[in-house]
């Protein structure tokens, strides 16, 4: 599981890196909202590795960066998940359950991050210790 993918400037260390771990898919990938700083990287994993769902909040961005995600997710013919609370998914063995974003619209684009890193922070602190690793970037994993 990849959570953000940070800016577009890190983009080659985060290819690297990745590569540099012997990933080659990723089950999850999660954009947690359409900011440069989180979704910068996205085009190039969603281009450059197996994926399978491709979890994004129902917004837009009017960027080249968002742009470029949503290029990509259609050249991979993916779908993007719009993830309501209450929605479940497996990652691994673990059983994880959505519980943002819990709101229809956000202001803030970056309060629907905090949603999001709270979710998180509950429901991946087991799955990580349970030897299943989520690969986090940006402000989603931010403390953990």
């Amino acid at each position: 599981m990849l959570i953000d993918a940070g800016t577009n400037e890190s983009t080659n260390t985060l290819i690297q890196d990745i590569k540099g771990l012997g990933i080659t898919r990723f089950d999850i990938v999660v954009a947690t909202h359409p900011h440069e700083d989180h979704i910068g990287g996205m085009d190039a994993v969603i281009n450059q590795f197996d994926i399978g769902t491709v979890y994004m909040p129902d917004v837009t961005a009017n960027t080249v960066t968002f742009s470029d995600v949503l290029k990509a997710i259609k050249n991979k013919n993916l779908t993007p998940v719009h993830p309501t609370p209450g929605m479940v998914f497996n990652l691994g063995n673990a059983r994880c359950t959505v519980l943002a974003p819990n709101s229809a619209t956000y202001a803030d684009l970056n309060k629907l991050l905090d949603c999001y890193q709270s979710g998180f922070r509950q429901q991946f602190f087991p799955v990580h210790r349970r030897r299943t690793n989520p690969v986090g970037t940006g402000n989603a994993c931010a403390g953990l």
